[in-house]
């Protein structure tokens, strides 16, 4: 609606043409015409004017019918989503979101499934390579649609590795599984109307051949998983162990921000081709995955079918759950004990060096990519003397992205960021006053890369913004990141550290807590101290400094 408004508004400067179809600026009609078609300043005559009005008039009488009237929002209304819970409104995400993906794949199932004995043959309905990618499909549409109101967990068991790893609320855990079993139940119910005549008359032929309604080929086993007569307990576990491993670790690795190969665009459809790629390979094994996508449609079968569809092979949705459960969470860890174990920095080879005799400036939205060129400024530091923009190798302007550089070590500042930038993979070989100078308000992202020899501080962060670091080394510093403490008029600051990795040194992050600052963080190795406060102040009120005040 906002977007229509906006459009609309830029229309009352136009009005249409019923000859040309076309808009025409009202504001290139001139404000009187004389009989050769000049405009004049001042002086006008009444009838010109009148035209001007009843052009001015239609437009507008135009426009008021073609924009759309909105209707007043009511009290009710307001007063219920003023105190609706969040957690009801997660709840309702991901019982959706279940429901999203178990209804794309167990309706491909079933299509594949009941039309095995039709004379146009199975594949024309259906194989494991379709189910496949419907339950991938499902699972990013789901990821899409409830992930960010939710979190995204769709899985009991990755709500349960959450709740351990992640500092996921334990309240909200039984609100949460019950709502993805929900969804599941929801699901397989919707795909037993939908195929209702078909699940008849298959269940009337295996009735007529004294064959039973619920086990592998069954109606049963298209809403839920069912062991065949020649696979024992331990060999279902099996294939859903090492399938649930294989997911499990997909998950993590790509939540994991300090990975540089995916963006979160893509997170969805990585997810969704790791379920794919285990529906491919073992599917014919019995698979299921996912206590949720199991236990609510197993469910809906033994209503309709009869208890067999728990009883049968002794089979325990439960005892998967358990034991994936406890699987995930350990997976959950890896993103943590990746970042600390065996990481030892290292700057990449310099394919050329270049002396800058003043600073290199990206413009705004430009995209630098150094390819690993030595960038210096042909003079060795001197010092921790206050450096300034004409001090810097390279300049940042609003929006722009430097990549793939080395910062050497003659030079007295390394970058200043004047905006909104991103640094990704720039390499300081030796920290003269600051590596990084955060100058502007808005976002800076700092991806990979590394920085050495910072007796003070690596990122300097001055303007009003947020910083975000990931998977970012640091070796012989003093501080990686520090919120200015005295600057003049000082503001609230945000950062975001996340898989750095920071060796022989002292503060990962310094901010001030009483100016607003505010400091989120996770899986980060360092040796001493991750968030120190500080009691910042403000040089517009008078010379100071900033103290120290325990930490974050």
């Amino acid at each position: 609606m906002r977007k229509c408004r906006f459009v609309f508004i830029h229309l009352n400067n136009y009005l249409r043409t019923d000859s040309a179809h076309t808009l025409i600026p009202l504001s290139t009609i001139p404000t009187a015409v004389d009989h050769n078609g000049h405009g004049h300043g001042h002086d006008h005559d009444h009838d010109n004017d009148a035209a001007e009005t009843d052009l001015t008039d239609a437009a507008a009488r135009w426009l008021k019918r073609s924009e759309p009237t909105y209707r007043p929002i009511s009290e009710r209304r307001l007063r219920f989503e003023s105190r609706r819970p969040t957690w009801l409104r997660e709840c309702i995400a991901e019982a959706i979101g279940v429901f999203i993906f178990v209804l794309c794949g167990i309706s491909s199932i079933t299509s594949f499934t009941l039309h095995q004995s039709d004379d146009l043959g199975v594949t024309a309905f259906g194989s494991i390579f379709q189910i496949g990618w419907a339950f991938a499909v499902g699972v990013a549409i789901a990821v899409i649609t409830c992930g960010p109101t939710s979190g995204g967990h769709f899985n009991p068991a990755i709500t349960l590795a959450m709740a351990f790893w992640q500092d996921f609320p334990w309240r909200k855990v039984p609100y949460y599984i019950f709502s993805q079993i929900l969804g599941g139940f929801t699901a397989a119910l919707l795909v037993v109307c939908m195929y209702y005549t078909k699940f008849q008359h298959i269940a009337d032929e295996l009735i007529a051949a004294g064959k039973p309604l619920v086990g592998g080929g069954s109606p049963a086993s298209c809403l839920a998983p069912m062991p065949h007569d020649d696979q024992t307990l331990g060999y279902v576990f099996a294939a859903e162990f090492f399938s649930d491993a294989f997911i499990g670790l997909a998950i993590w690795a790509a939540l994991d921000p300090a990975n540089p190969f995916i963006q979160p665009a893509g997170l969805p459809f990585v997810i969704g081709l790791a379920y794919a790629s285990m529906i491919w390979g073992f599917g014919s094994l019995t698979l299921s995955t996912n206590l949720a996508r199991d236990l609510g449609p197993r469910m809906v079968a033994a209503i309709i079918w009869g208890r067999e569809a728990f009883t049968d092979h002794s089979y325990a949705p439960i005892g998967m759950l358990m034991y994936s459960a406890k699987l995930l969470s350990l997976l959950a860890a890896v993103p943590a004990t990746m970042a600390c174990l065996g990481y030892e920095g290292g700057i990449p080879k310099a394919t050329d060096t270049k002396s800058l005799d003043a600073p290199q400036y990206i413009k705004a939205g430009e995209v630098f990519d150094a390819e690993w060129v030595r960038y210096d400024r042909g003079q060795p530091c001197d010092g921790q003397s206050e450096g300034g923009e004409k001090d810097t190798v390279f300049v940042l302007e609003d929006g722009a992205t430097l990549k793939n550089v080395i910062i050497g070590a003659d030079q007295k500042e390394g970058v200043y960021c004047k905006g909104s930038c991103n640094l990704e993979f720039v390499w300081f070989e030796n920290v003269c006053e600051d590596a990084i100078s955060i100058k502007g308000d808005g976002l800076a992202t700092i991806v990979g890369g590394g920085a050495y020899g910072a007796a003070d501080k690596i990122i300097q962060h001055n303007g009003c913004g947020t910083v975000h670091v990931t998977n970012f080394y640091a070796e012989d510093y003093g501080k990686v990141y520090r919120s200015c403490g005295n600057c003049k008029g000082n503001c609230a600051r945000t950062v975001h550290m996340e898989g750095v990795t920071a060796v022989n040194g002292g503060e990962l992050m310094g901010i001030n807590p009483n100016l607003g600052d505010k400091a989120t963080y996770s899986n980060n190795c360092f040796p001493k101290t991750e968030c120190q406060a500080y009691e910042g102040c403000d040089k517009a009120n008078g010379d100071c400094e900033p103290s120290k005040a325990g930490k974050c």
